[in-house]
Formats: structure tokens, sequence, C-alpha cells
């Protein structure tokens, strides 16, 4: 499977054309949203002489994995490989030197937290805000949306125990152990969606972006969450 993870961890829409059918409600003010970016980290085995660069916050070994997720949980990136100590800016950093890695295109963008720096096509969370105010209201749902990466990284540890416990083969063959593990969550939601299509399943459609996604392409992200704050909190 890891041979053909790069096949399988990329988007299923390269060019973005719908909108997940989940941002109905709120729509249009997520309509620019292709996902969630966040990372998490999985147990690594090391030689001692690596222990101190692989240790993370909690005193583990382990790799800081950096993945992109669309609102169907299924991965559209992984950053495998770099050490349990990195911090969260410098896994993104190093993975947007990578040439896979899916740059949001103008207009669009993913969540993210508030580890992360803000910047253009990356839409984060307002900072140290009082409570019952639009900016709190906008935090409110953009965290429930961005709570898609962290159940799908719940659902992948919960399914592939191997994840727990990497045999030690080396960081190279570790890291393709865990490639493959997001390969294959990719394979069975893939499998379960076709499955659907077959049977069927009634669900609700993505849709077309509305023309606001095109007007703000050029705005800075400030100023997209400030429209998508004012918008959520009653216009």
């Amino acid at each position: 499977m890891y041979t053909f993870s790069h096949t399988v961890l990329v988007p299923k829409d390269p060019t973005y054309s719908l909108v997940h059918r989940r941002l109905a409600k709120y729509a249009p003010y997520f309509d620019g949203c292709i996902g969630a970016l966040d990372g998490t980290h999985i147990r690594a085995q090391v030689k001692k002489e690596a222990c101190r660069d692989f240790t993370n916050r909690k005193g583990e070994t382990s790799f800081n994995v950096l993945a992109i997720v669309d609102m169907d949980m299924r991965f559209t990136y992984v950053g495998v490989g770099m050490a349990g100590a990195c911090h969260e800016m410098e896994v993104m950093r190093e993975c947007m030197r990578t040439p896979n890695f899916p740059r949001p295109p103008p207009g669009k963008y993913y969540l993210v937290d508030a580890g992360y720096a803000v910047r253009n096509g990356y839409l984060g969370p307002y900072r140290y805000i009082d409570e019952d105010t639009m900016e709190a209201h906008f935090n409110s749902k953009h965290a429930s949306l961005r709570s898609v990466v962290e159940r799908a990284f719940g659902v992948l540890k919960s399914r592939w125990h191997i994840l727990r416990e990497i045999p030690c083969n080396g960081p190279e063959t570790q890291s393709k152990y865990i490639i493959a593990c997001f390969a294959l969550h990719n394979f069975l939601l893939d499998r379960i969606r076709a499955k659907r299509v077959r049977t069927n399943i009634a669900r609700d459609a993505d849709y077309v972006a509305s023309d606001c996604v095109d007007a703000l392409a050029s705005k800075d992200t400030d100023t997209v969450r400030a429209w998508i704050a004012h918008g959520l909190y009653g216009g």
C-alpha cells in the first residue's frame, strides 16, 4: 500500500470545484474551506543517541506527523518523518517545501488551530477573545468544522493498532508503515463511498461555491475571517 500511497493520499478533486455538502448550513461563509490541517504524534522507536530529538512534550519518542483532511475525513496529504521535538510550524514549513503539498488556490483555505501562524490560505481562530462576542461565535463554528481532522486521526489510530508500537526498523521504514496506514484509511473510505453510490444511498449533494469566494480571493486572511465572523453572527 505504501507503493500506491502517492495516488491515494491526494485530493479527490484537485481543482476544488465544489463545496462540501457539510458546509451548506453555513453558506456562503465557509464556501472557501477545502479541509482542515493539523499535526499528530505517532510513537517512534529510535536509537538512544536520537532520543532527544524525537522526544515530544509528553516525554515520548514520536514522529510529528502533519496531515490535511477533507470534510469526509479523507486524508489529502500526509507529511511524515519529522522528529517529535519539532514545533508545529517547523513541521509545516518543511512539508510546504515538498512538491506534493496541496497548496490552497486563491480564495480557498484550510482550517487550522491557534498553533499555526495566520497566513493566506490557512484560516485559524481568533485569540484572546471575550465570551459572547462575534469572534467567540466564529471560533465555535470554526472549531466544530476543524474537528474533522481530530476525528480522522482518532479513527486512524483506533483502526491500525500497529501505530501504537511500530516495529523498530529505522525511522525511514517506520515512516513507510505510517504512510501505509494513512493510505489504507483512504482506501477503505473510498470503497465505502463507492458502495453508497452503487446502492443509491441518498445524501445531500456538494454544491458550487458562491461568487464571494472569487471576490475574497485577493483579500488577506484577517479580512476573510472578519467577513465570515460578521456574516455568521447575523450580518
